[in-house]
């Protein structure tokens, strides 16, 4: 019941904006106490409004399960994948068929073709994972990229519309002038190696349908705002993360005790209570065959919490000192109704960003 609740009060303020004093008082207390719950029975309503509102948005970003056949299907689309970054690593955005009107994105800023990356791009590492979604005609890529030979962790996203390119979003992070491979983005990108499991193709058996990936995907995120040991979602015991190259979670190598436990067991411990928020959540390509979810997203830090208490009471420090945020690019990999794997590519932004994709009447 206490899950139900605390869910729905963060439902609700991802869906319409922060509701306040309708569905859950959004009074806070100050250890970070979770919403309390004025009427139980207002709430089950409130929740099917604003989860009916939430399908409607997410079916606006993509997901319209009533569109017409795709014309370009997964291999298709991945060959539009590699023919970008055939391009991008020659420096020659002619190798590729674009639209007439194209959107061009590069760490949250809106860029011309040609600039950016593309003017600086030297090499790609072959690591590639590539993950495909023909009824949203998006492609998505993660892996690494040399910029004037320095190794990047690369993330990029392809919409593809009768056979034109008319989206191409991008988001890296450098390697870091001081190597430190236990901290998330703080190894060597060209080391970069994806869960063997991100390239599974799941079995009729052990897959869901596209819309409960999203509802998972969602209630991971919603696991990791304002982090009190609460789950929001269902994960595998053997769930493991990879951040910025980084093995976070399930790595029995890492000097850090926190990144030794799964994903799961990791979120109970209440380590990332100083997330103040994940905002413009947008879940625009879902890989039905590998049951992974390929999304969008903004982690805020406002650093107005510097010490908390773990859920064993243990008092720790928060990691950052000044406001900042992430823009992030992360898959989610789903089997038998429960997260098993995740990796994100995540590169610096300025607080409170908003990201160009987003809509007006969607940001936060």
């Amino acid at each position: 019941m206490n899950k139900t609740l605390n869910a729905c009060g963060d439902a609700i303020r991802t869906a319409v904006g922060r509701v306040k004093g309708k569905c859950c008082d959004t009074q806070k207390q100050q250890n970070g106490a979770p919403l309390r719950m004025k009427s139980l029975a207002y709430c089950a309503i409130t929740l099917i409004v604003v989860f009916a509102g939430l399908s409607v948005t997410l079916t606006s970003q993509g997901q319209d399960l009533n569109a017409a056949p795709p014309s370009c299907d997964r291999a298709c689309l991945v060959e539009f994948m590699n023919k970008y970054l055939t391009a991008l690593v020659n420096r020659d955005p002619s190798r590729v068929p674009w639209a007439d009107k194209v959107g061009f994105t590069e760490n949250n800023a809106r860029l011309m073709l040609g600039d950016g990356s593309w003017a600086v791009a030297t090499a790609k590492v072959d690591n590639d994972l590539i993950v495909a979604d023909p009824l949203t005609g998006q492609v998505g890529y993660f892996g690494t990229v040399e910029l004037n030979g320095l190794p990047t962790w690369f993330a990029a996203r392809l919409r593809v519309v009768d056979a034109k390119v008319t989206e191409l979003e991008t988001v890296w992070r450098p390697r870091p002038a001081v190597l430190n491979a236990a901290a998330p983005g703080g190894g060597d990108p060209k080391d970069l190696k994806h869960d063997s499991a991100m390239y599974d193709t799941l079995a009729p058996t052990e897959r869901v349908p596209r819309r409960k990936m999203i509802d998972l995907a969602n209630g991971y995120f919603a696991t990791l705002q304002l982090n009190d040991g609460t789950l929001y979602t269902e994960f595998d015991p053997t769930c493991s993360r990879i951040d910025n190259g980084t093995k976070s979670a399930s790595n029995p190598d890492s000097p850090q005790a926190n990144f030794r436990l799964n994903c799961g067991d990791q979120f109970k411990t209440g380590m990332y209570r100083a997330n103040d928020a994940v905002r413009e959540r947008d879940f625009f390509l879902v890989d039905e065959d590998k049951g992974i979810v390929m999304a969008r997203a903004f982690l805020d830090h406002n650093a107005v919490v510097q010490t908390f208490n773990l859920t064993d009471g243990t008092q720790t420090r928060a990691g950052f000192r000044t406001p900042n945020s992430f823009v992030m690019l992360e898959m989610f990999k789903f089997r038998n109704g429960k997260l098993y794997r995740a990796e994100v590519v995540h590169a610096d932004t300025n607080y409170h960003a908003s990201s160009p994709w987003t809509p007006p009447s969607r940001r936060e």
